[in-house]
Order: C-alpha cells, then sequence, then structure tokens
C-alpha cells in the first residue's frame, strides 16, 4: 500500500517543500515490476521503497516476473467481474 500511494499519489507541499513534479516510475508496468520486487522481498525498508525508480525495478525484476504478475492480475480481475453476475 505504502508504495503505491508513495509512488502514484498525490503530491502536495510539505513543510514549504515542494514535490518534484516528475514521478520516478511509469504506471502500468512498474506497477506490476513494483509489486513482483514486493513479493520478492516483503520485508523492504519504506526508505527502500523510496527509492523506486523505473532503471531499479527494472534491474531488479525480470520481464517474466511481470508477465506473471499481470497474469495475476489479470485472473483477479475475472474473478471479480464473475462475482458481479
Amino acid at each position: 500500500m505504502f508504495a503505491g500511494v508513495y509512488q502514484f499519489g498525490p503530491r502536495w507541499t510539505w513543510k514549504a517543500v515542494r514535490p518534484p513534479k516528475k514521478k520516478t516510475v511509469s504506471p502500468l508496468y512498474d506497477t506490476l515490476r513494483m509489486k513482483a520486487l514486493l513479493r520478492k522481498n516483503p520485508d523492504m525498508s519504506l526508505k527502500a521503497i523510496e527509492g523506486f525508480t523505473h532503471e531499479v525495478l527494472i534491474n531488479q525484476v525480470s520481464d517474466d516476473e511481470v508477465e506473471q504478475e499481470r497474469r495475476i492480475y489479470q485472473q483477479s480481475l475475472g474473478s471479480k467481474n464473475r462475482g458481479r453476475r
């Protein structure tokens, strides 16, 4: 939860410091990479999560792991849609 909010959540000034406008990750595949990395290392520190960049995620999560996360996500969407009938 922290990772999602920190990387993709709203930005506002805190203690007179404006956050950077540029997001550190790109939404779709970096979200899947972030989920895969957290799944591999669930005890990751908040400081490490704050340091996620596109390059960090690319270097630490393989394309196969991203594809696996994408399948998990698609399956969860399917099961939610089946429950609505």
